[in-house]
């Protein structure tokens, strides 16, 4: 983060972006690799790939997210099952911001915790709705905890779910918020 610093203060008194630019791209290209060896992702042999057939302004988009927001009422995500909380938590488009928590074991939640919208932000898309950037957002959000050791349980039970879900209540696009 030093080097980064450095370039972007070289940038910003010589007006000349270009370098940081370059720096930037081999920054996240050497932070891809060391997350990959890190946290190797298992093949996944025949995930399809959908093009969106219509523009996103057009489009029922939902928001999912892996930072373990739920909805003040439901079962917070279980911190003790090391990796296992394979669950997801439904989250109706209409739910108040002050309705919302969070529970993760893998990341500050302070963040979240002053505003939502850092992970889950549904505000935003709403408002991208009112100004006519997506089409409309879809009924229900999707939140995980992430940090999910349970590979088969995620993607042979929840995720299909979650999917089966999205596909019924129209869903064309989604923005998936990592933390």
């Amino acid at each position: 983060l030093r080097g980064l610093y450095l370039k972007a203060m070289e940038a910003k008194d010589r007006d000349q972006w270009e370098e940081l630019a370059v720096y930037l791209d081999e920054w996240e290209s050497w932070a891809v690799a060391l997350q990959g060896e890190r946290f190797p992702v298992p093949a996944m042999d025949g995930i399809p790939w959908a093009t969106l057939g219509k523009p996103v302004s057009q489009s029922r988009v939902a928001l999912l997210t892996t930072g373990g927001i739920y909805v003040e009422g439901q079962e917070p995500y279980d911190l003790d099952r090391e990796g296992d909380d394979y669950s997801f938590r439904e989250i109706p488009r209409d739910t108040p911001l002050r309705d919302l928590r969070v529970k993760h074991r893998g990341y500050d939640i302070t963040g979240p915790e002053a505003d939502m919208n850092c992970v889950f932000p549904l505000e935003r898309l709403q408002e991208m709705e009112s100004e006519g950037i997506i089409g409309e957002l879809a009924p229900t959000g999707y939140s995980f905890m992430g940090l999910i050791n349970n590979i088969p349980g995620l993607t042979e039970e929840t995720a299909p779910e979650v999917a089966h879900r999205l596909k019924q209540e129209g869903v064309e696009a989604a923005l998936i918020t990592a933390t």
